[in-house]
């Protein structure tokens, strides 16, 4: 997985299949999906 952090947004996708489809999220979504993950 690589992730891209630009002005607002972050943006995901599978390192594997580096032409596949981006996923896009804001900045404040991506900090709640991080902080979830992280169990805090």
């Amino acid at each position: 997985m690589e992730v891209a952090a630009g002005a607002g947004a972050v943006q995901v996708r599978d390192s594997k299949h580096v032409s596949g489809p981006l996923l896009g999220f804001t900045s404040a979504a991506w900090g709640d999906f991080v902080a979830y993950a992280a169990g805090s």
